[in-house]
């Protein structure tokens, strides 16, 4: 089985496809400023209007993902998390 997303039209032009086949890995790498490096970092999942909080800096993992995500900083002064 493969899964792709595409990006739907009414979306923002910055939104990225990241297709992946089911139980591989997907790293996606997410830059950032120094001025919002202490702020929480997430990855949420769009479902219509609604977005649904997946994961975040804070420690939060959605029950559902337990054991299936991870968030990565690398360092205090990367500017990158995947």
């Amino acid at each position: 089985v493969s899964l792709e997303v595409s990006q739907d039209p009414a979306q923002a032009s910055d939104a990225h496809i990241y297709p992946v086949d089911v139980g591989r890995t997907v790293t996606i790498n997410c830059p950032f400023t120094s001025a919002n490096s202490q702020k929480r970092k997430s990855l949420c999942k769009k479902t219509g209007q609604d977005c649904f909080l997946i994961i975040d800096s804070t420690g939060y993992v959605s029950g559902s993902y337990t054991g299936r995500i991870r968030l990565n900083i690398a360092g205090t002064n990367t500017l990158m998390f995947s």
